[in-house]
């Protein structure tokens, strides 16, 4: 992917989290259409829609009819989403999503019918754009790119207490007790000597850092295995590739080489990670390894990587292993997207259709 192309892929994800709060509240009347019964086995898609349009939404998948239904939040609830999705955690009885460019925290029920919006902003009514989710003994956290974790309890459904971490917070894994927050380094992440190259350590007991780790540059994905391995993806400045980096259970660091994942998705102790390169026309390349070794143990996991336009998103199927890569396919961020489904050794099983630009998929089951 040329420089340009990156250039306007990074704008779409990081200019957004300046803007202010438009109209996520608006209700929309017009195409109305019936409310959407929601499988209990499926997909659930977030999409981020277009930078602006306020048009941030859910696609569902029926395994059963193998049919997607588009647009599913405001089916329900009369409004889209807002601007720019971030992320989504069904936790409970209740469903989580971030929601970044409008700065907002939806709860809504399982069937997604609404429950309540929280406005995320600081004292100064500046935005705070929320980011990654994870869960924990009844409590959700969710990353703050102003560079604050926040804390919401589920019973009550209130912000309790925040904790400052690293510069532009990402995304969060919880092992033991204790939250993993990759520091991405927000606006300065093509900046070799700026940016930020951390993992913060938030003890869940005290609600406070109590460790700081060194990985890569530009920290942003991150996963666990089953053995406890936490896997990290430090994006690449203007010269340096990704790479990939393995938290061991006793916080020591390794550098896997050769790794450079964009994004991955981990299950058992295998990840499969897409990697575009940024700084060339080369394709994106598919590369699954072992977690536990760093091993490569292959180059190209699908048999058809040209399928794909521009990955944005990857999960695994843990039952079935099935993959599922969210393709934006689109490079102007403004036409609906894809979902491409293939089997545990890469071979196409099916697509379909999605919102614009879809970023997270979570299996229903």
């Amino acid at each position: 992917m040329n420089t340009m192309k990156k250039i306007k892929f990074l704008l779409l994800a990081f200019v957004t989290s300046a803007l202010v709060f438009q109209t996520s509240c608006r209700r929309d009347s017009d195409d109305p259409q019936p409310p959407v019964i929601i499988p209990d086995l499926g997909l659930i898609v977030l999409n981020e829609g277009s930078w602006g349009g306020n048009n941030g939404d859910i696609t569902l998948f029926d395994f059963e009819t193998e049919a997607a239904s588009q647009d599913v939040f405001r089916r329900q609830n009369g409004r889209h989403l807002g601007d720019l999705p971030s992320d989504i955690l069904i936790y409970g009885s209740r469903i989580f999503i971030t929601v970044g460019g409008s700065s907002t925290l939806e709860i809504t029920d399982l069937e997604l019918n609404e429950i309540k919006q929280i406005p995320l902003r600081s004292e100064n009514n500046v935005a705070r754009n929320p980011r990654g989710l994870a869960s924990h003994n009844g409590k959700v956290y969710f990353a703050l790119f102003d560079g604050y974790v926040a804390r919401l309890d589920t019973t009550t459904l209130e912000i309790d207490d925040f904790v400052q971490v690293g510069q532009n917070p990402e995304n969060i894994v919880i092992r033991n007790n204790f939250a993993y927050v990759t520091n991405s380094g927000g606006f300065n992440s093509w900046m070799e000597t700026g940016g930020d190259s951390t993992v913060s350590v938030i003890d869940l007991t005290t609600f406070q850092v109590v460790d700081r780790i060194t990985v890569g540059l530009n920290p942003v994905s991150i996963g666990m295995d089953q053995s406890g391995n936490i896997i990290v993806g430090c994006s690449e400045t203007a010269t340096l590739p990704s790479r990939a980096y393995r938290i061991r259970p006793d916080r020591t660091v390794e550098r896997f080489a050769n790794i450079a994942p964009t994004g991955f998705a981990v299950n058992r102790t295998t990840a499969f990670a897409y990697s575009s390169d940024w700084n060339s026309e080369g394709p994106t390349q598919f590369i699954e390894f072992n977690t536990s070794t760093g091993t490569i143990v292959s180059s190209s996991f699908l048999d058809d990587p040209s399928l794909l336009t521009l990955p944005n998103g990857i999960a695994i199927n843990s039952q079935n292993e099935d993959i599922y890569v969210a393709d934006v396919v689109d490079f102007s961020f403004s036409a609906p997207g894809k979902v491409f489904v293939f089997d545990r050794l890469g071979e196409y099983r099916f697509s379909f259709e999605t919102g614009v630009a879809p970023k997270r998929v979570v299996v229903l089951r």
